[in-house]
């Protein structure tokens, strides 16, 4: 359930609005990502707004341009055991960002997620059976 969630806030990232109202989605394309940046990705985009540590996996990832300025999306895969030091890490970037809320849950498998409801912006790690996974929706100015 909760890879359903975080798969559907990352499908929010990669289709957005056109300045006209019309919908305007990001597909995944053969052209290089420095063709065409707003290309679904297998690496994080040079701007991605968030930190991310090293050693993890991108799973996918994508940049989407909108008249209000990029929004961002990833999903990473980092190796088991990294859970409490990916949330170590996501507590003090978001120590010092506005009206950020941090939520556990620990149903199925534990999880953390940062989020501001004005802004859009949400990063979730979460504890699967054999990973820990980092998620991301950065939407215009909101990393």
């Amino acid at each position: 359930m909760k890879r359903l969630i975080i798969l559907a806030l990352f499908a929010l990232v990669v289709t957005g609005c056109s300045s006209d109202g019309e919908t305007a989605e990001t597909t995944a394309t053969d052209v290089p990502a420095a063709a065409n940046p707003n290309a679904i990705r297998s690496d994080l985009p040079d701007d991605f707004p968030v930190p991310v540590p090293d050693g993890g996996e991108v799973q996918t990832a994508a940049r989407q341009d909108t008249p209000e300025g990029p929004s961002f999306g990833a999903l990473i895969k980092f190796e088991d055991g990294r859970y409490d030091e990916l949330v170590s890490f996501y507590d003090d970037y978001t120590a010092d960002l506005d009206g950020i809320e941090r939520i556990e849950t620990s149903a199925e498998r534990d999880g953390v997620t940062w989020r501001n409801m004005e802004t859009g912006f949400l990063v979730t790690i979460s504890q699967t059976v054999e990973s820990v996974t980092f998620a991301a929706t950065i939407p215009p100015g909101a990393g």
